[in-house]
């Protein structure tokens, strides 16, 4: 009941999440599309670097962005938040369709994960032909 609230409700045949006029998801993937935007001679990328070490030092006219914990960095002023992040079973499943859907959500409380993704269906232009198809189930 509590995560209901969250989930659209459709009195049409409507596939997408969302109803914004144009939506869509990066043909190669968003992984190559933040590549490009970051290979850019104007952006430098730090990896395994700590934020606050570098807010110290990195000069103001330059912008920083802060990846990690929300709770962490604001110093755990409401203390440790209780989720954490998601974790995703990989599977390949051994059947051309496996839920004829992109996302479908699971409230039972007897079911350990929150949704399974079928990647397949975000790009339905791309024909399968293998005869399997991918899926992940989502864990909170």
């Amino acid at each position: 009941a509590s995560i209901i609230t969250r989930l659209p409700f459709r009195h049409t045949y409507e596939c997408d999440y969302f109803t914004d006029r144009y939506q869509g998801i990066p043909w190669d993937g968003y992984t190559k599309l933040f590549e490009r935007m970051l290979d850019h001679e104007l952006i430098e990328t730090q990896l395994n670097a700590d934020f606050f070490d570098l807010k110290r030092v990195v000069p103001e006219d330059c912008t920083i962005y802060y990846t990690g914990p929300v709770d962490r960095y604001f110093d755990y002023c409401h203390g440790e938040l209780t989720w954490r992040s998601l974790r995703f079973d990989y599977r390949v499943e051994d059947v051309h369709d496996y839920q004829g859907t992109s996302v479908m959500n699971y409230a039972a409380i007897d079911v350990p994960y929150t949704r399974i993704h079928e990647y397949r269906h975000l790009h339905p232009e791309r024909e399968n032909t293998s005869g399997k198809t991918f899926t992940a189930r989502e864990f909170s």
